[in-house]
Order: structure tokens, then sequence, then C-alpha cells
């Protein structure tokens, strides 16, 4: 696992790589075999309502956003979601014997199972605490780092205040409804990114929970939008734009999934606001007979798999990108590159339109990756100028200016 991690490119720091041959991964999700553990895919461990609530994240995604924390020995470091404790191994491995790991989780069950894993694995003791990550650890402030391991789309109060004046926190940042892995470091009163890489997480539960909201489709099992804050979605009339028979048409470009899932939808979020996500999760025979383009399908366990496409909404229809065949080279393949087109539903012509127009210059602008976007971070209600090319977001205890 640690070699390809190292061959792809996913992990660079040394005493990371040194950290993920040490801790098995294995002993932190034991309901999959030994040799699906070592796989680079994320693993579901819990269910709530049919959906996903806890996982082990995708170990390339784990080295990136080690990597982006930077844990020296003696750090002292605090984990927002415990899930199954194997980040807070990695954590207690990093920041050694003289250091400290704090790791915070809202559910006692996660926080009992993650306490008796760390016990056998850990190189030094984790304080393992069942509480709301939203009010962090204030025993133990100030922190060097602070990680938090699941989405969110504001920074709490008590992560700036328990953050040390030279310290790091990096988190999975939900804006204008699309996800990305910022590690932030304080500029004067405020903090600004100082890295930005792909990145998809289960939104943290509790005070901090994202914004974003989620959409039922009626008729449609398992088939639901997600949305950036505040966007009316009319699920009637999705619904019935999906009943209805598709056009395509063909966009002239050929894409990767990383950067659909990465760089093209961040494009398109961050500029239309009219941008989410469809998609569609359940056992793999009701998601095969969904309507759901399947640009991105993963599975969830042997039973279940979750699809999604990313889709531009109309009043009466909607334009979801799809691929133009699954025969091509490369179409079966995640690292492969397929033909790119647009799938209108229903009365769609004015967001298909759009949606090839947004694509087309995604690829004109050279499919800008994902780390040449900056955000800076402002405590409350600050006003900081809207950068150029860029936009202001306000959630309720941070204000965000992003520059695309």
């Amino acid at each position: 696992m640690v070699d390809g991690l190292v061959e792809r490119g996913a992990v660079s720091d040394p005493r990371v790589v040194e950290a993920l041959r040490a801790v098995p991964r294995h002993v932190f999700v034991p309901a999959v075999s030994a040799e699906q553990a070592y796989e680079d895919r994320a693993v579901v461990t819990k269910f709530e309502d049919g959906r996903p609530s806890s996982s082990a994240s995708q170990p390339s995604v784990v080295a990136r956003m080690l990597d982006q924390l930077d844990v020296a020995p003696g750090h002292s470091v605090l984990e927002i979601g415990t899930g199954t404790g194997y980040n807070a191994a990695l954590l207690a491995h990093l920041a050694g014997e003289e250091g400290r790991v704090v790791t915070v989780d809202i559910a006692p069950d996660l926080v009992e199972s993650a306490r008796q894993r760390l016990v056998r694995t850990a190189v030094a003791p984790v304080d393992v605490i069942c509480g709301n990550g939203a009010d962090g650890w204030a025993k133990g402030a100030p922190y060097d780092r602070i990680i938090v391991t699941a989405g969110s789309s504001d920074l709490a109060l008590a992560w700036w205040e328990q953050l040390g004046p030279s310290g790091c926190l990096v988190v999975p940042l939900s804006l204008a409804g699309v996800q990305q892995c910022v590690a932030f470091g304080w500029t004067g009163d405020h903090l600004e990114s100082q890295s930005v890489c792909d990145c998809g997480f289960m939104p943290l539960h509790g005070a901090m929970a994202h914004r974003d909201g989620h959409y039922p489709i009626p008729g449609h099992p398992g088939v639901a939008v997600d949305a950036r804050p505040g966007l009316e979605v009319d699920v009637q009339a999705v619904a019935r734009a999906l009943s209805q028979p598709a056009s395509v048409v063909d966009i002239g470009i050929r894409v990767t999934m990383a950067e659909v899932a990465g760089s093209l939808r961040r494009w398109l979020a961050f500029r239309e606001p009219s941008q989410v996500r469809l998609g569609c999760t359940g056992p793999s025979e009701e998601v095969a007979r969904s309507a759901v383009p399947d640009v991105l399908e993963i599975p969830l366990d042997e039973s279940r798999r979750y699809r999604e496409t990313t889709v531009l909404l109309g009043e009466s229809g909607f334009a979801a990108l799809d691929r133009t065949s699954r025969d091509e080279p490369g179409s079966s393949d995640p690292g492969g590159a397929w033909p790119l087109a647009a799938r209108g539903f229903g009365a769609a012509t004015s967001p298909t339109e759009r949606l090839v127009d947004l694509v087309r210059s995604w690829d004109a602008a050279g499919r800008p990756a994902t780390g040449a976007v900056r955000i800076a971070a402002y405590p409350g209600s600050d006003h900081p100028p809207v950068p150029t090319g860029g936009f202001v977001e306000r959630a309720d205890h941070t204000t965000f200016a992003v520059t695309t």
C-alpha cells in the first residue's frame, strides 16, 4: 500500500511514509479482509438511515493530509473526528513520546472501539475524548496542530482559540457546495491557506456539521441532491426530469475521474450558483437501475454502492456530466481519460448549453489544479475585500475570501 502511495506521489514526507509503514491499518478496519484493508479506498464503518456516517478514510487522502499537517516530534496535536482511530495512531507515531495527541469524537461507540485499538497499536498514549468536536479540547490547548477528519463549512470558535501562534489547522472545507482539504496557518490576525488539495469526507456531526442541503428525490429510491447552503431545490421538478428521456451533447474533450471529481467540479461550483451533486446510494442493483449517470461510482460494502455526477439545475430540467461511451480505452480505469458529455434531463436546453460552455472554458484555461486555489479565513463577520476573480462566503464563525 505504502509503496503504491509513494509511486503515485500521494505522500512525500519521509516521516509520514514511516508512520504509514508502522501502523497496521487492518487492525482498524476488522470488518474487511486484510487485502481490502490495504487497498487505496475508504472503508465505510457505520451507516445511519441507509447513508454512510463514518469511515476509515482512503489512505492516499490520509497521507496527503498528514503531509499538509507537518507534525514534528514533540508537537501537541488535536484531532476532531476519531473514527476508527487509525489517523490518531499515525499522529501518535509522528508526535512521538514527547508529543501529545488528543482525539475527540461525538459517537460513544466509535470512541470506545478506537480507544481499545489505540492501546494495542499506538507508539505513544492518545487521549480519546467523547465530546463535540466544535468544542475542541481546551484542557490541552494551545495546540501546535489541529486536524479535522470530517467535512465542515465553518471553523469553530474553539479551533480559532485553541490553535497555537505558530500552529497549522487542516480541515476538509466545504465552500460553494464543494469540498477541499485546506492547511491554514496564521497571517497576523487571520488564517491563510498554505496548501489546498482535493478530498471527499462525510460531514461532521453536531454543531459543526456542514451547512450543505441534502434533498431526497421522491419516486427515485436512494437518489438525492446535495446543494450549497441557501440554494432552493425543487425536488418534484428533479423527479419529473429524471423520469423523462434524456438528450446527450458531446462536449468534445476527454477527462479523468480525478479531474471530474476535483478541478472541474470546483470550477463549475465557483462560477455557477445552480451547481449541485446528484447521487444515488443503495443496493448495487438499485444503483445500477438509477437514471443517475455513473461518472463516479464507488463500493460502500459488499452489497451497496454510491454513484454521483455534477449537475446544473434549471427551472424545469437539469444538465448532468456524463460519458459519451463506456467502451473507450480507459473508461473503466479510474486513472484513464474518457470522452465527456452533457446529458440533459427534462427541459434542459439552457443548463445544457451553460454546462458545455463552462466545461470548455475550464479546458481552455488549462484545467487549473486545485492547488492554485487560495483561501483566507477571518474570524467572525470581518469584511475582507472580494478577491479579483474570486468570491467571499460567510459562515457563522468565519468569513472566507476565495481566490480561484
